[in-house]
C-alpha cells in the first residue's frame, strides 16, 4: 500500500497518514517514509508537511470567545486533530526530544497555530505553557480527552499566579522566549522547567521527559 502511495507521489491526507500512523511506533519507521516518500529520508521534511497537513484540518476559535475560552478550544481542537494520528505525533515528539532542530521546527508550527488567532504576548505565553502540559496529559488520555480537558481547565488558575510572578520582568520573558525560538538549546531547558512548573501542582500520569 505504502509502495503505491510513494509511486503516485500523493500529497499527506488523512488516508495516508493513517496507514503511516499504523507503523509509526515500529523501528522501521523511518523506512517505511521513504518508501512512501524518498524526500522524507530527512525527517523535518515529513515533520513540516504534516504540520502543514495539520493547518488545513485544526478550526480556529471563534474571535467572538473571551482570551480564556480561545485559549482552551485552540487546544483542544489541535488535540482533537492529532488524535487521529497519535503515534505520529508521539514518534515526532520523542524524535525532537534527541534533535534539537525538529524541536525548533514543531515549536515553530506550535506558535504559529496560536498567532493565527492570538495577538497578545501574554495569552500566546499561557496558550503555550498550558499547550505544553496538556500535551503530555493527552498522551496517554483517551479518545473523549476528558483529563485533558480537565487539566487544562485547572492549569489556568496556576498559570495566572505565574504570570503574576512574571510581570514585574515582562521584557525579560519576553526575551527568553523569542531568543529559545531560534536556540534549540534553550528551548529545551525552558521547556524543562516549563514542565516541572506544572508538575508541582498539577500530576502528569507520564514522565515529561525533557531532563
Amino acid at each position: 500500500m505504502l509502495r503505491k502511495l510513494a509511486l503516485k507521489k500523493k500529497a499527506l491526507n488523512k488516508s495516508n497518514l493513517k496507514d503511516l500512523n499504523n507503523f509509526a511506533h515500529l523501528g522501521n519507521f523511518p523506512k517505511k517514509l521513504k518508501t512512501f516518500n524518498s524526500s522524507y529520508e530527512n525527517f523535518e521534511s515529513f515533520l513540516e508537511d504534516f504540520e502543514k497537513y495539520l493547518e488545513n484540518q485544526i478550526e480556529v476559535p471563534s474571535s467572538k470567545l473571551n482570551s480564556q475560552d480561545r485559549i482552551f478550544e485552540g487546544i483542544v481542537n489541535r488535540l482533537d486533530v492529532l488524535s487521529d494520528f497519535k503515534k505520529i505525533v508521539i514518534r515526532i515528539y520523542l524524535e525532537s526530544q534527541k534533535n534539537p532542530k525538529l524541536l525548533i521546527t514543531l515549536n515553530k508550527y506550535i506558535h504559529k497555530y496560536f498567532s493565527s488567532f492570538l495577538k497578545s504576548p501574554i495569552n500566546l505565553g499561557t496558550s503555550y505553557l498550558i499547550y505544553i502540559y496538556a500535551f503530555n496529559i493527552w498522551i496517554e488520555d483517551d479518545e473523549n480527552m476528558d483529563k485533558t480537558m480537565a487539566a487544562i481547565g485547572n492549569s489556568f488558575e496556576g498559570i495566572v499566579n505565574r504570570l503574576d510572578v512574571l510581570s514585574d520582568f515582562k521584557k525579560i520573558v519576553i526575551r527568553i522566549y523569542l531568543e529559545s525560538q531560534k536556540n534549540p538549546k534553550l528551548l529545551i531547558t525552558l521547556n524543562k522547567y516549563l514542565h516541572k512548573y506544572f508538575s508541582s501542582f498539577l500530576k502528569s500520569p507520564i514522565n515529561l521527559g525533557t531532563s
